[in-house]
């Protein structure tokens, strides 16, 4: 019902229905870029994008290879990279999700 996020992609799961797995190589490169930024490794959230910008593997969003800042702002909230989900526009809080995370939570 969702577009996977970036780094991950639908497969489908037994008994019926589609699970989130990750996404090689992207999800590695995802993976980084989130521990990155949350162990101090990037001094701030301007250096996200600047990574993601020099790996070929990351998808751009932009003609001229650039990542509009929201793109990076939503990447560093999402809590499905956690291996947990969230939908307030339906009321559904953050819950533990059927897929693999990408990085702790």
């Amino acid at each position: 019902m969702f577009r996977a996020p970036t780094g991950y992609k639908h497969v489908s799961a037994k008994g019926g229905g589609k699970v989130l797995v990750p996404n090689e190589p992207i999800a590695a490169v995802v993976r980084e870029a989130l521990e990155g930024y949350a162990s101090g490794c990037f001094a701030s959230q301007v250096e996200v994008p600047r990574f993601f910008k020099r790996n070929p593997h990351f998808p751009k969003d932009r003609k001229d290879g650039s990542l509009r800042p929201m793109t990076v702002t939503r990447r560093l909230k999402k809590v499905v990279y956690a291996g947990y989900l969230e939908a307030l526009k339906w009321k559904v809080a953050v819950r533990e999700g059927k897929h693999e995370g990408l990085i702790s939570y």
